[in-house]
């Protein structure tokens, strides 16, 4: 298979392994891939021998088919005849959404891994804004509004907040960066 330009969509909601005869990238041309983040796999070309003669993999779009185990995740895509080639969505840092969570996605050439990590703002910024029902997002912000009522009225200035989104017990909490998370907020005041 030859990419002179144009886009290759490999997007089905299956992650492939494509083992072809041959890939050669001879010009800018746009990739969209399926991610498995639960098994750290992707839509990739790491078992085809490819030959690279110009342009860039311009990889314009991720499907999130599940979500991660782990707030880090990194995913093997492109062989080192490819690797310094691709490009995704022109910078690092840029967000992708799975079913229920927002990850910061970045490219590393030197390896040829896509980079995921799980966006932990702790609240509600790090969830899918699909899942945000309006009558959520409506209690998110009489919540909010009230809290920032009651800090006015005591004349306290709101130096952090940490919301322990869906946590179940103490245990479960344990196992989190929250507590840490507190710890370091109440050392900086």
């Amino acid at each position: 298979m030859k990419l002179n330009g144009g886009t290759l969509n490999t997007v089905n909601g299956v992650v492939t392994d494509f083992a072809l005869g041959g890939f050669t990238l001879s010009a800018d041309s746009n990739f969209y891939a399926d991610v498995d983040l639960a098994n750290s796999k992707m839509d990739n070309f790491l078992n085809t021998p490819t030959t690279y003669t110009g342009g860039t993999l311009n990889v314009a779009g991720l499907n999130l088919i599940s979500d991660a185990t782990s707030v880090n995740t990194s995913i093997p895509f492109a062989n080192d005849t490819l690797k310094a080639h691709v490009n995704y969505a022109g910078g690092q840092g840029l967000t992708a959404l799975s079913q229920i969570y927002k990850y910061n996605v970045g490219y590393d050439s030197s390896n040829g891994n896509f980079d995921f990590t799980r966006y932990n703002s702790g609240g509600y910024d790090g969830l899918n804004p699909a899942i945000m029902t309006a009558p959520v997002a409506e209690v998110k912000d009489v919540l909010n509004n009230n809290y920032q009522a009651i800090l006015n009225w005591l004349n306290i200035e709101n130096v952090g907040i940490i919301n322990a989104i869906g946590i179940e017990s103490v245990e479960h909490l344990k196992t989190t960066s929250y507590p840490t998370q507190a710890y370091e907020l109440g050392k900086s005041l």
